[in-house]
């Protein structure tokens, strides 16, 4: 199977944040395609972003760069993903957040995608803020959702329809509300871990707990931390 890789932003985020979330995707291995959707406008600034990428990591992503924009929420989450998935010409599409930094292996679980109406989910996943990376049980997260295609554009569609007659999402994982469809979650989890930032400006808000200061793949949070150029986020926002 092939897999597109739908990658949305609102460009809202801190420039380092952005630039090693993009480098992190440019990295990954086994991708048929990569489609970012940005907001009007941003189209230049993306392409030459990816451009100093492309000579960093030498190699040529070829990104397919298309622009759209919804009401901020869920109502942009939703026309950016179908905007990316009518493009796509991958079998699977992998949900792709601009704050999240994904693993070069993380394609690899691709392999638990069969013919069913089914929403994949990694559990490996640790969301990491100010303090270090939180010690949380695995969960299902948007930035860790993908599936065939056609079942995130039939769940999309049916969310999309939902907003504009005014209805509300309450869970914004695709396949969760009742409405997205009869589709059954299948969990699965990538050889290393994908991270997911807490910067100040996420939409599902902060995350705390009990931290750990290292992790697989990744190393020390204070390096990483570091390198994002995220130490002037108070530790109120995360």
């Amino acid at each position: 199977m092939n897999a597109s890789l739908i990658y949305y932003t609102n460009d809202k985020l801190p420039e380092q944040l952005r630039n090693q979330c993009l480098a992190c995707v440019a990295a990954m291995e086994g991708f048929a395609e990569v489609i970012l959707v940005v907001p009007p406008g941003r189209s230049y600034d993306f392409a030459e972003c990816l451009g100093k990428i492309d000579e960093q990591l030498e190699k040529d992503l070829d990104a397919l760069i298309i622009e759209a924009e919804g009401v901020p929420g869920h109502h942009d989450i939703c026309v950016k993903t179908l905007a990316g998935l009518q493009k796509a010409k991958g079998d699977v599409a992998y949900l792709i957040e601009h704050d999240v930094l994904y693993p070069a292996d993380y394609l690899d679980t691709i392999a638990v995608v069969n013919g069913g109406k089914h929403v994949y989910y990694n559990l490996n996943a640790i969301t990491v803020n100010h303090a270090g990376y939180l010690v949380q049980p695995g969960r299902p997260l948007t930035s860790n959702a993908f599936a065939r295609v056609e079942i995130l554009w039939e769940i999309y569609s049916n969310r999309l329809r939902h907003l504009t007659t005014g209805g509300r999402i309450k869970w914004g994982e695709p396949g969760r509300n009742p409405g997205d469809g009869p589709f059954k979650p299948v969990t699965t989890n990538s050889p290393s871990p994908v991270l997911d930032i807490r910067w100040g400006g996420n939409l599902t808000g902060r995350r705390t707990g009990p931290t750990t200061q290292t992790a697989p793949y990744w190393g020390p949070h204070k390096a990483l931390w570091a390198s994002l150029q995220l130490n002037g986020v108070s530790p109120h926002e995360d």
